[in-house]
């Protein structure tokens, strides 16, 4: 492409989006703050694998990965239930 990627990039929000949506589950807590790092980016013809620590519901951290094995985002989020 004309800037040396190789499909457009996908915007940062869909990575976030994603990440609410699993720590909605199975409830969403009933306020948080929520800290995200983007590291490599992330094409729009990726699939994306979303990991958790389990760690329970007052702190939480979300990886991010793309098809190709990619860190693309890190996702922390502090909250109560």
């Amino acid at each position: 492409m004309r800037y040396g990627l190789r499909a457009p990039v996908a915007p940062e929000l869909m990575a976030v989006s994603w990440a609410v949506e699993v720590l909605s589950e199975p409830a969403p807590p009933d306020s948080f703050d929520l800290h995200a790092k983007f590291g490599s980016p992330l094409f729009w013809d990726d699939g994306v694998d979303v990991m958790t620590d389990g760690a329970g519901a007052t702190f939480r951290v979300l990886r991010l990965f793309s098809s190709t094995g990619a860190l693309t985002a890190t996702v922390t989020l502090e909250g109560s239930v």
